[in-house]
């Protein structure tokens, strides 16, 4: 099987999610909400065509079944606001300001028992000073730089593999930032080092920018209460030999991937190899896309 034939298009971190999760995504939800909005987009649509097609997006597109959650709204609202002072030399208090505003239109998600709500309150309140610590670790990490550069996507071909690998640095082709948050259960704070489960990914999101741009990657983490940059000069898990680890393991991965889609001689076939498994699911997903994931698994035969 051709990766084309299952909408899988390109590579990315793959870290970021399991396996399965990956290739439920890219091979299953996105082919079938693009083909819902191309329904309801096209004069040839009857209004039950696009009645039906209005209940696959309002179940499976992120951007309208709730799939997002305040810290990750309040992660994209404080580079908003960073967006604002550095890119459009905005100042300081009143990106600050914009980045509360950005983050005060999001409405908390209604299927969690509450949870999303509570931690959408803690998020409010501290988001204007996890704003200030971001520009503030931002101002010192563009003090390396020629000049402020936005967010960039980069599809580019990496040896060893077939497909094109996608990545976005938030800033100057190499520079990302990470936003944390308190919980009900304590307050947030900055790790010392980047080896834990959730700074991993990060590590292997890094390396996926110096693969394809060959400049050593900065991390820059903001909290309420203060700042901190990871780049190769303090922190081990960016230091060359470890990325580098990291990025032929990634590309090992990833190449596994590409077997694995030319052996499978269809879409289920696949899934079986990386059955659904939803509880290693590190985050809950809506229950639309559960009840999904459920009706792909009583599709998987495995005695076939």
């Amino acid at each position: 099987m051709k990766p084309e034939e299952i909408h899988y298009l390109w590579h990315s971190n793959p870290k970021t999610k399991p396996l399965w999760q990956t290739l439920f995504d890219k091979c299953h939800v996105r082919p079938k909400v693009k083909l819902a909005w191309d329904i309801i987009k096209s004069d040839q649509s009857t209004e039950s065509q696009k009645e039906d097609a209005w209940v696959i997006i309002r179940k499976l597109d992120p951007k309208y079944n709730q799939s997002m959650s305040a810290v990750l709204q309040g992660g994209i609202s404080v580079q908003h606001g960073c967006d604002q002072h550095f890119l459009e030399n905005c100042p300081s208090k009143e990106s600050i300001e914009q980045a509360k505003k950005d983050f005060m239109t999001y409405e908390s998600r209604t299927w969690d028992n509450g949870s999303d709500k509570l931690k959408t309150s803690l998020v409010a309140d501290e988001i204007e000073k996890v704003t200030e610590h971001a520009i503030l670790g931002l101002t010192e990490a563009f003090k390396q730089e020629n000049r402020v550069i936005g967010e960039k996507e980069y599809l580019e071909k990496v040896p060893g593999l077939d497909l094109k690998y996608n990545t976005r640095p938030d800033y100057c082709h190499r520079i990302d930032l990470k936003t944390k948050w308190s919980s009900p259960a304590r307050k947030s704070s900055i790790p010392k080092n980047l080896s834990g489960m959730f700074d991993i990914k990060n590590i292997y999101q890094a390396a996926g920018f110096k693969m394809v741009t060959g400049r050593d990657p900065v991390l820059v983490y903001a909290t309420a209460r203060d700042y901190q940059i990871f780049s190769k000069e303090n922190c081990d898990e960016l230091k060359d030999d470890f990325l580098n680890d990291v990025i032929q393991n990634s590309i090992n991965r990833l190449r596994a991937v590409e077997i694995k889609i030319k052996l499978a001689p269809n879409l289920m076939t696949l899934l079986a190899c990386e059955p659904p498994d939803i509880k290693d699911l590190t985050f809950p997903l809506a229950p639309g896309v559960i009840e999904e994931i459920n009706i792909v698994l009583g599709q998987i035969e495995y005695t076939k």
